[in-house]
């Protein structure tokens, strides 16, 4: 696609200093002339470690969050946060895969990759064009507002192509649209307000997409050669000594339910369950089937209630009856939902990636270690893990009802079974204020 407009470009070349040549040697002049202009061509010492204070908000009037976001420009950084509501959280990382949230309130977590946030952060400041281009080429300028701007289409290995827009009279990088392959736009960055910072030419605003949903980064403060003190972009030898407690405690819960290996055999599973209301006195069976990861349907015949559903498709949630008709789950009811249907209890430990130990407690006789588990998304109640078995013996949690505020409610577990190597309980006490609940595997 970048070949073809090329070919445009040749046979009309744009006005202007880039004129003459191929459209590869006349993208690189565009190139050039920014990376003068914005001083990027400065040594990697003379500009990293950044560091900018930022606020952040979506679509018109959205609250604003603020940040402050440390880049080492070598793959090391630092992300403070705090949202709207007070909550601070930070996200660090010292070396490529080891990454690091942190929250006074949620407490430490190990995960995989960057977040979609930090990812935005480094875009949202200036920066070389990517390494391993396999195009570069000038394409015909394009005219908006009553100003024209020179456009180079880059095409990174294994990646889409990208148009960049360049204002011709101060060489900076204004606009990059990606492009899919019936030549539509599906990601839209816009760079402005430039400042100098250091000798730097910085965006001070940028704004990621279009419309409601577009998300603005707006530069409060910045400093380039920023001297962190050791040990800036890591946890603390404490700290990762306590979250190690935690996954132990988790490695543990997952060999006492049958080990990786016979719980990642498992991808389907249909149970027969006896259900009591013992507030209502009433007594039905259900069937649940499963399969993995986490999708499931619940199907039940009530006496006097008649039939009701409930499931979850992997993104979705619901409930219907034939008395009370059909309502969404969501929320942290969902969240519940999910992880009763949880097949792939292997992967336990890396869909609650922060925890904080809430110290030992007495569940039904029995001495349990009690994480507060959570995810990026949300937090997701208080976990009782017997210390000898390993087994989850009780989770507790708080459920958004409405009007009615929070509710609290507990689900205890007993009578543990191994099935096709796998231990499951075969009882489950659900503590609500409105109802309790028991119910049986057949």
């Amino acid at each position: 696609m970048i070949a073809l407009a090329a070919e445009t470009a040749a046979a009309e070349p744009p006005a202007g200093a880039d004129v003459g040549g191929t459209p590869a040697e006349r993208a690189r002049i565009v190139v050039q002339r920014w990376e003068e202009a914005q001083g990027m061509r400065r040594a990697h010492a003379e500009v990293f470690p950044r560091d900018a204070a930022c606020e952040i908000s979506t679509g018109d009037n959205g609250p604003a969050i603020k940040a402050r976001f440390i880049d080492s420009g070598a793959g090391a950084y630092a992300l403070l946060v705090q949202r709207p509501d007070g909550w601070r959280y930070g996200e660090f990382s010292a070396q490529p895969g080891e990454y690091w949230f942190v929250s006074d309130t949620l407490g430490l977590g190990r995960f995989s990759g960057t977040s979609d946030l930090v990812n935005l952060m480094r875009q949202a400041r200036v920066a070389r064009l990517p390494g391993k281009l396999m195009e570069q080429v000038r394409l015909p300028d394009f005219a908006r507002d009553g100003r024209t701007f020179h456009v180079v289409g880059t095409k990174e290995v294994a990646q889409p192509v990208q148009f960049r827009l360049f204002d011709p009279e101060r060489g900076t990088l204004v606009q990059v649209d990606t492009i899919n392959d019936r030549r539509q736009v599906t990601e839209r960055i816009r760079y402005g307000d430039f400042r100098a910072v250091d000798g730097v030419l910085e965006p001070f605003e940028t704004v990621f997409g279009e419309g409601p949903q577009r998300v603005t980064i707006r530069t409060v403060k910045a400093a380039n050669r920023f001297a962190p003190p050791p040990g800036f972009f890591k946890p603390s030898s404490a700290q990762v000594s306590l979250w190690q407690r935690t996954e132990d405690i988790l490695k543990k819960y997952v060999a006492a339910s049958g080990g990786y290996a016979a719980l990642a055999q498992i991808v389907s599973r249909v149970t027969r369950i006896e259900v009591t209301n013992e507030g209502a006195g009433l007594t039905y069976q259900l069937t649940l089937s499963q399969k993995a990861p986490d999708f499931f349907l619940s199907e039940a015949d009530m006496p006097g209630v008649g039939r009701a559903w409930q499931g979850f498709d992997g993104q979705t949630g619901w409930s219907y009856g034939e008395l009370q008709g059909f309502r969404p789950i969501r929320g942290e009811e969902l969240e519940l939902f999910r992880r009763n249907g949880m097949l792939d209890l292997e992967n336990f430990p890396k869909r609650f990636p922060i925890r904080r130990s809430a110290g030992v407690k007495e569940v039904n006789g029995r001495r349990t270690a009690v994480l507060e588990l959570a995810n990026l998304l949300q937090r997701t109640g208080l976990h009782s893990f017997d210390l000898e078995t390993g087994q989850l013996l009780r989770i507790e949690a708080e459920l958004d009802a409405g009007g009615e505020g929070r509710v609290p409610v507990t689900i205890d577990f007993s009578d543990f079974r191994a099935v096709d190597g796998v231990t499951l309980p075969f009882r489950t006490d659900l503590r609500h204020p409105a109802f309790n609940t028991v119910t049986r595997v057949l």
